[in-house]
This record gives C-alpha cells, structure tokens and sequence, in this order.
C-alpha cells in the first residue's frame, strides 16, 4: 500500500521482436557488410594516425619525452608541419568516400596504404 493506497493488480507486458520469416540471409548478408565497412573505417583511422604520429614525431625529434605533447602542438601550429598534415587530412577524406561507395557497390577491398 503506497502513500496510504489501496493496491491493484499489476500487469506485465513483453516486448520483443518475433524471428524474421523471410530475408533472414539477406539481414545477415547486411550485417556482414556493415562489420566489413566498420573494419575498413578503423583501418582507415589507424592508419591516418600512423602517418600523423610519424609527421609529428619527425618535426619533434629530440625533444625529451615530458616536454614532446607541447613539442607536437607547436610543431602542428609550423606551417611546413601544417601542410603535411593537410595532405593526410585529405587523402583520410578521399579515402572514405572510397570506402562508402564500395560499400554502397558491395565490394569492400582491404585499405590501400
């Protein structure tokens, strides 16, 4: 009895989604493709922060290890720097839009490096 009330009965619903009666292998089939096109992206993504993090290291090199985080940010701020990093920038850009009309096609290739 909540708050001095009298109690009802309580009902208890489910939810839930019923087994598919057709297109299961065409909803597998998706689901494969979208984990195919998630692992490219992370490829992708592992792969442009290799080439930042040998782009900052280079114009960093020598720098103790305390001192390298602020020693990477005004490397990025060096317009030589800046512009290296702007061309990996823009072949990330360009290859994702590759990765999402392979996908739109089906046919997810491993990253090109």
């Amino acid at each position: 009895m909540a708050y001095g009330r009298v109690g009802r009965p309580v009902r208890a619903f489910r939810f839930g989604a019923m087994p598919p009666r057709e297109g299961e292998a065409e909803t597998r089939e998706q689901q494969r493709w979208r984990c195919r096109y998630w692992n490219m992206l992370v490829e992708l993504e592992q792969e442009r922060r290799r080439r930042v993090d040998a782009i900052l290291d280079a114009a960093t090199s020598g720098v103790a290890e305390e001192e390298r985080r602020v020693a990477r940010k005004r490397a990025a701020a060096d317009p030589a720097v800046a512009a290296q990093l702007a061309a990996v920038e823009a072949w990330f850009r360009e290859e994702r839009k590759v990765a999402m009309a392979c996908a739109v096609e089906g046919q997810l290739q491993p990253v090109s490096v």
